[in-house]
């Protein structure tokens, strides 16, 4: 799993009340799909890959198949809910033409958010990436809901754990984030990134420093 740099630019317009399946549909079976981004790492996610979430198609610069990136990105979510690349670049391209659904797209940007975390329940990156655009539209709450359920999916995964620090270092949440930073740190986890940023907001402590502190508020 990579890294994922997530946007900090917010849209433009106002966002809407919280979408759900009513709204962004279903997940019809068909010959693209649709199929687990985690889980299905051969041909079928090859052929998506080449024809349509290619470089351009990543960078925003121009479609492949179609005209529109947008058509691009759309189909690569029909075939892949929860291609955690796509999504970054679906959130991106709404901020970059000020457009909550951009040309070419079925649903607005925050429907293909929803139906990753709807069709892959139990992935943290989608639902990170999620919460991190809920964060922006002032959804606070449910960000902070999705980046529970985030970070029990994470498990073992000392990456995972790390990444939802950043994810909520960003959000102003220092006390969970310095949490998520010993979790990874203390599975092994070597980038110091999220240490350093903590350090500079005045938020870092030890791990040995933390546990007398959390003992002592509970006497």
């Amino acid at each position: 799993m990579c890294l994922l740099v997530l946007p900090t630019a917010a849209l433009g317009q106002a966002v809407a009340p919280l979408l759900g399946a009513a709204q962004c549909g279903g997940f019809p079976r068909g010959d693209n799909g649709p199929y687990d981004y985690r889980h299905v790492r051969d041909g079928r996610l090859n052929i998506v890959e080449q024809f349509h979430f290619t470089p351009n198609v990543e960078a925003l610069t121009k479609g492949n198949s179609s005209a529109y990136v947008g058509a691009e990105l759309n189909f690569t979510l029909r075939a892949f809910p929860n291609h955690h690349r796509a999504l970054v670049a679906t959130v991106r391209l709404a901020e970059k033409l000020n457009a909550p659904m951009p040309p070419g797209m079925t649903y607005p940007v925050e429907c293909w958010l929803e139906r990753a975390v709807r069709f892959a329940p139990t992935d943290p990156v989608a639902r990170m990436i999620y919460a991190t655009y809920l964060h922006k539209h002032a959804h606070a709450d449910e960000a902070l809901v999705q980046m529970q359920q985030a970070v029990v999916d994470a498990g073992d995964n000392p990456f995972t754990h790390y990444n939802a620090g950043l994810v909520y270092l960003d959000m102003a949440k220092f006390d969970l984030a310095l949490k998520q930073a010993h979790v990874a740190y203390g599975m092994g986890f070597q980038r110091p990134d999220l240490r350093d940023r903590l350090q500079r907001a005045g938020h870092w402590q030890d791990a040995a420093a933390v546990v007398p502190a959390a003992s002592a508020a509970s006497n």
